[in-house]
């Protein structure tokens, strides 16, 4: 049996996989984009919205997750609930949760905080699904050219095919959807953090019963 600690690096060693194959190709997509000014990346990043688990389950993506980790939205909120009762997360709170494109000249995609974020300090300036302007474009600015390749999957809209990626990916994703959305949170969510959660809510049981 793993060791607790063991079973979280392998999460953390997954989702970092999945991270980086999508991007990789995102990247490859992209590559005729603008760039964005430093000012312009401060500024999308600072007006990133955190999302309540009530805003995602009311935007109706309850079951969905992030189009480039792959990660569920659930677990996502699950590990920033962890980290913010914690003295020392893991990673920066900015960094967890999950956000919306939410500009009114935006295309309204959500992604886990983290994803997007560095995507912007990549100085893309467009949506990684969509390719619709991160900026409120001038009148008369062309609109970058869509995405090349495959239609659009069920991943929270995102032009992806699976065969494109490394096989220990395909397997992972497999056996991700074989158990359906109310199996993927204890999938990505790290067994220590599961446990932190539970310890830290039996503790506050306990100051007041």
């Amino acid at each position: 049996m793993e060791h607790p600690a063991e079973q979280s690096d392998l999460y953390e060693q997954f989702r970092e996989q999945i991270r980086e194959a999508i991007l990789q190709r995102l990247e490859a997509w992209s590559s005729e984009g603008r760039q964005l000014s430093p000012d312009q990346i401060q500024d999308l990043i600072h007006n990133l919205p955190r999302l309540t688990e009530k805003q995602v389950t009311d935007l109706g993506h309850k079951d969905s997750m992030c189009p480039i980790c792959f990660t569920p939205f659930a677990a996502l909120l699950a590990e920033e609930e962890t980290a913010v009762a914690m003295d020392s997360p893991a990673l920066p709170i900015e960094e967890l949760g999950v956000t919306r494109l939410s500009q009114e000249w935006q295309c309204g995609h959500l992604f886990c905080r983290r994803d997007i974020s560095r995507w912007i300090q990549d100085s893309h300036d467009s949506c990684p699904m969509c390719r619709q302007a991160l900026m409120r474009r001038s009148e008369g600015d062309s609109p970058p050219p869509p995405f090349p390749g495959p239609p659009q999957d069920d991943v929270n809209g995102l032009v992806f095919d699976p065969e494109s990626l490394p096989q220990d990916i395909q397997e992972l994703l497999a056996r991700m959807t074989a158990g359906g959305p109310a199996e993927f949170p204890s999938t990505f969510i790290p067994p220590s953090s599961t446990e932190s959660r539970r310890d830290d809510r039996d503790e506050y049981a306990g100051m007041y019963s």
